[in-house]
């Protein structure tokens, strides 16, 4: 029999089981994992019993890398914050979006559906492309035959954005940086209740965590900001597709001061770690995608 290799894996994700987005991705994966329940009780004997074991709770979990293209974050955004795109604007929604997620394992096809968007970091260092890191959770997984996924169509439309294609702006001043990192975790809270699988994930939070690291003697002026934030705002212009235009918008961004570090010789950086807050009625992270190129 053949080995059923990682390499040849398909993702897809949908809003039913007939799913039909096609994702590429970079690494991870998602998983059942179901726990039995052996009371261990005393019985005159060390042996256990395995007449008196029960299936305890079983949950689905998973994490997944990638370095989606601005077609493919059309259909990824309104998963991780929670409401629909309008005119290429996506803003955080009080509630989650659940999603199907299939993979093509070759020798079977596993679907899991309820899956939402525990948290999701985008991040970007010298050289490298843009990364998504989605971590989920899920209900339940069935197990169909092999070959019943959908088509498989991955979007090629253009390629991913790269750290080179970013700017970066703090209270409007553009800066050079060495890294890029932008966390949004939904603070999901799982509940069993009477029931072996997840009857439903609560969203009963929310942070949004900016991280820069800056050159230190450009960046001087950031340190130490006023408790009441500042604007950060992030734009990645897509050098080799021109129209694809990613922006993430932060309107108080609160930095604790956190001193530069002394690395020996090599150029002295500062470390720049905030949390995005509510302004009023401004949300504190907004994401524009312009996917048309």
């Amino acid at each position: 029999m053949a080995a059923a290799l990682g390499s040849k894996e398909k993702l897809m994700i949908g809003a039913t089981s007939t799913v039909d987005i096609p994702l590429e991705f970079t690494g991870g994966g998602i998983k059942l994992q179901e726990q039995f329940v052996d009371t261990a009780g005393i019985r005159g004997t060390r042996s256990r019993t395995s007449e008196r074991v029960r299936r305890g709770l079983r949950s689905v979990n998973g994490n997944f890398t990638m370095t989606p293209n601005a077609a493919e974050l059309d259909s990824l955004l309104p998963w991780i914050l929670g409401t629909a795109e309008v005119a290429d604007s996506f803003t955080l929604g009080e509630g989650l979006i659940s999603r199907y997620v299939s993979i093509d394992r070759e020798t079977k096809v596993f679907v899991y559906d309820g899956c939402v968007v525990s948290s999701a970091t985008f991040s970007a260092s010298e050289g490298g492309p843009l990364t998504l890191s989605l971590s989920l959770l899920g209900i339940d997984e069935t197990v169909n035959a092999a070959a019943s996924q959908p088509a498989f169509t991955l979007n090629v439309s253009s390629g991913p954005f790269m750290m080179s294609d970013c700017v970066a702006t703090v209270g409007g001043t553009g800066y050079q940086f060495q890294s890029f990192s932008l966390t949004i975790d939904n603070g999901v809270e799982a509940k069993y209740f009477n029931s072996e699988k997840p009857t439903r994930f609560n969203a009963i939070d929310r942070s949004v965590i900016w991280s820069l690291e800056f050159p230190y003697g450009d960046a001087s002026a950031i340190y130490a900001p006023a408790i009441a934030g500042v604007a950060c705002v992030a734009t990645f212009t897509n050098a080799a597709s021109t129209g694809l235009i990613l922006t993430f918008t932060s309107a108080a961004v609160q930095t604790p001061r956190e001193s530069p570090t002394d690395p020996g010789r090599s150029e002295i950086t500062l470390p720049w770690n905030g949390v995005a807050r509510r302004v009023g009625s401004t949300l504190e992270l907004v994401v524009n995608n312009d996917s048309t190129a």
